[in-house]
């Protein structure tokens, strides 16, 4: 189905296709029309990380769903990862536009990315010079020392990895269960199929694991390259959070079936439970 390509200040780059368009702009209900500033947020954090996300009439609403229920904490920790990549230097000043960035939060308005700014500012995280039409702000040593990762090499990054079988059967598992959970402790997912890049995908797959904190393996329809992909964070002394359907879990090779896996069987149900577990075993 073709789709168009659109560039938006504040979604970002994506691209939509002409069926999607018009039934946006003519057929909403109340609650879709709720869902439209997360769909926005999702189109833009994956434009940052240089994601061109295709906007289908199938999935646009599981995409918006994942950045719906964005814990307070989340959005506090995004900021500052926000303000953190936009530094070129530690006291360098930084500014944030009201009407486009909110987005990059998973907040709905420009207002609400302020009440995160000002609650920096409180906290002193941050220190504001504030200016007409856009916010200026730098972060403090205490600012910086909250949003960097302890340690360096392996896992220095707050990035999470996901392994698990490119499936379209496995869609809304992977949006709704893994990277909401991820996204929701504090933590950028990333899944290799949605990077657009020009390396080996052997290679991109390593590098990103290296820089990641933890993985995520979801071993559901049983693809060899999960496997490598949790064998080669293990290796790395990687935290390697074991999932699989629990239809599923009966597959799993014998070499691996007697770690902790988290068995779900619909993706609120895999939500919850790795939420449970990278709070108790991830240190954000």
């Amino acid at each position: 189905m073709d789709a168009t390509e659109y560039h938006c200040a504040c979604c970002g780059k994506f691209r939509m296709t002409r069926p999607l368009r018009i039934n946006l702009e003519r057929s909403l209900d109340d609650e879709e029309e709720q869902l439209l500033p997360y769909l926005s947020a999702h189109t833009r954090q994956a434009s940052e990380q240089g994601i061109v996300v295709e906007l289908l009439p199938n999935n646009w609403q599981a995409f918006a769903l994942a950045h719906q229920r964005t814990r307070v904490s989340s959005k506090r920790l995004m900021l500052l990862r926000v303000l953190a990549n936009r530094s070129k230097y530690p006291g360098d000043l930084v500014s944030l536009d009201f009407s486009t960035d909110y987005p990059l939060i998973d907040a709905i308005s420009g207002n609400e990315l302020k009440f995160f700014l000002d609650h920096l500012a409180t906290l002193g995280f941050t220190e504001v010079p504030r200016m007409l039409s856009s916010y200026r702000c730098r972060l403090t040593p205490s600012g910086w020392q909250e949003v960097e990762p302890l340690g360096v090499g392996p896992g220095a990054e707050h990035v999470a990895f996901i392994a698990m079988a490119f499936d379209s059967r496995l869609d809304d598992a992977a949006t709704l269960g893994l990277e909401r959970a991820i996204r929701d402790c504090g933590f950028d997912p990333i899944r290799v199929d949605r990077v657009e890049h020009n390396d080996d995908i052997r290679d991109r797959i390593m590098a990103d694991i290296r820089r990641s904190r933890f993985v995520v393996a979801d071993f559901t329809l049983q693809k060899s390259g999960v496997y490598f992909e949790a064998g080669f964070a293990a290796g790395l002394g990687l935290p390697v959070i074991w999932c699989c359907r629990e239809d599923n879990m009966n597959e799993c090779h014998f070499d691996t079936n007697h770690y902790n896996h988290i068995l779900w069987t619909t993706p609120e149900d895999l939500y919850s439970r790795l939420c449970d577990r990278i709070r108790a075993t991830i240190r954000v």
